[in-house]
């Protein structure tokens, strides 16, 4: 089965890196997506230091064919941050924009995939693929039997 897996607030700790780095983001609403304005993507993404620090979230505890993720900087970063984090070799995609990943994933072969976000979620679903939404505070609203509460659940959704 190829699964795929979004990389940050999936596999990677982006919300707590935030906390880390800008302190006062512990006091940003968990419902909000969208980031304070106090936080600049543009120089974020410039800081590979902060990229490779983020903490794990969550581990796969089966084989992932790859990871997307919508990080506009290159791939080697993602690479050595799951490298330097002990999981298995998968090969990883970057999209400049969230929308591109159901375009990307249909090339790959995607038996299932996983994110976070909800926008990605409908996306993907739309085009047909077999997308699970990873429960995080900003998704919860979103009523759907496709969820999941940690990785280790993809053992029972390889199994049927």
């Amino acid at each position: 089965m190829n699964i795929y897996l979004d990389v940050d607030a999936v596999v990677c700790d982006f919300s707590g890196g935030l906390v880390k780095k800008f302190p006062d983001f512990k006091n940003h609403d968990p419902l909000e997506y969208e980031l304070p304005s106090y936080i600049n993507l543009d120089e974020l993404y410039k800081d590979s230091t902060f990229w490779l620090s983020l903490p794990v979230l969550d581990r796969p505890t089966v084989k992932i064919a790859g990871y997307m993720s919508h990080r506009p900087f290159a791939t080697y970063i993602t690479e050595f941050w799951l490298h330097i984090n002990l999981f298995s070799p998968a090969k990883v995609y970057h999209t400049k924009t969230s929308c591109q990943k159901a375009e990307l994933l249909l090339t790959c072969n995607c038996d299932l995939y996983v994110d976070d976000k909800p926008q990605t979620f409908y996306e993907c679903t739309d085009v047909g693929l077999n997308t699970y939404l990873y429960t995080q505070p900003w998704n919860v609203h979103i009523k759907t039997d496709k969820r999941i509460n940690n990785l280790k659940e993809l053992e029972s959704l390889c199994v049927n």
